[in-house]
């Protein structure tokens, strides 16, 4: 059986300020032809995280790790429904924490994707932003990770703790 990936294109773009809807400074923008657009303000994010960003992202929706659930049809719109079906956010973190050389790293467990930035290139604002477009897509189930098995039926889904390692 040969393999085919089911986005065919998912890429973080970095935007002038005022360009993404609402004040915000993440958005998303769904393209013809399973081409996904991530939109990052430009006055918060710089060049080296949209790199490493697009690198894990099209890693993970072009390999069918996660997919997506909505199409041009105004769902990505509406107010969220908070069904808590699944986590996806990111964290900031030092530097320090992270493998020699990479921005950003994907700690995912069963219903739960955290990606971990270095802080140094993601402004608070942006984190805060992108952790509620994030809310809205896996926890209403717009985006849903399958590699693993499905979310528990619980509707509680406490959240993800990174700390720093013991000294």
């Amino acid at each position: 059986m040969s393999y085919r990936p089911r986005i065919k294109r998912a890429i973080y773009k970095l935007v002038d300020p005022g360009e993404i809807p609402d004040g915000r400074t993440a958005g998303i923008r769904d393209r013809p032809g399973g081409h996904i657009e991530w939109l990052l303000d430009s006055s918060q994010a710089q060049e080296p995280l949209r790199r490493a960003l697009t690198r894990v992202t099209a890693h993970c929706v072009e390999h069918g790790l996660w997919r997506q659930r909505w199409t041009d049809d105004g769902r990505l719109e509406e107010p969220p429904e908070e069904l808590r079906m699944a986590v996806l956010r990111w964290e900031t973190v030092p530097p320090d924490m992270l493998p020699t050389g990479r921005l950003v790293v994907p700690i995912e467990v069963d219903s739960w994707c955290v990606l971990a930035v270095d802080e140094r290139y993601c402004s608070q604002r942006l984190l805060y932003d992108m952790n509620d477009l994030q809310l809205r897509l896996a926890g209403d189930g717009l985006w849903v990770q399958t590699w693993l098995r499905p979310p528990p039926a619980s509707t509680h889904t406490p959240a993800p703790h990174l700390s720093a390692p013991p000294l």
